[in-house]
Parts: C-alpha cells; sequence; structure tokens
C-alpha cells in the first residue's frame, strides 16, 4: 500500500506521522517473516541452501529503542 493512502485511511494531516508511526511496528516483523520465506523455500527446495543469505537479526534492544520513539 502507498503512504499517501495509508496515511489517509489512519487520518493523519502529514504522512511523516504515518512513516514514523508504522515503519518501525512493520521493522519488527520483518526478520520474522523472512525467516518464514527462506524456510519455506528449503523445505519445498525451491533454492539449495548454499544460496540463501542469512542476516543478522536486530538485539531485541534495539527492537524497543525504535518502538519507544
Amino acid at each position: 500500500m502507498r503512504a499517501i493512502a495509508f496515511q489517509r485511511l489512519m487520518g493523519h494531516q502529514d504522512v511523516s506521522v504515518t512513516l514514523n508511526t508504522y515503519t518501525s511496528i512493520f521493522n519488527k516483523y520483518k526478520e520474522s517473516e523472512i525467516s518464514k520465506v527462506n524456510d519455506y523455500y528449503l523445505e519445498n527446495e525451491i533454492l539449495p541452501n548454499n544460496n540463501i543469505e542469512v542476516l543478522d537479526t536486530p538485539k531485541e534492544k534495539d527492537n524497543e529503542d525504535e518502538l519507544e520513539k
């Protein structure tokens, strides 16, 4: 969904409010979703194991700091 559409749905007057509020929430779940996709690819042998790059997972403290902003 485009940011401007989401801004209007949320009733924010400025798109920066929407982006600042929801970006940190979406980032919190990003690593989990990437892991699910990687697991699906591995289970279904879509990609060989050596072609999947493992991403560093942010520390829980970093996620908590983002949510407080």
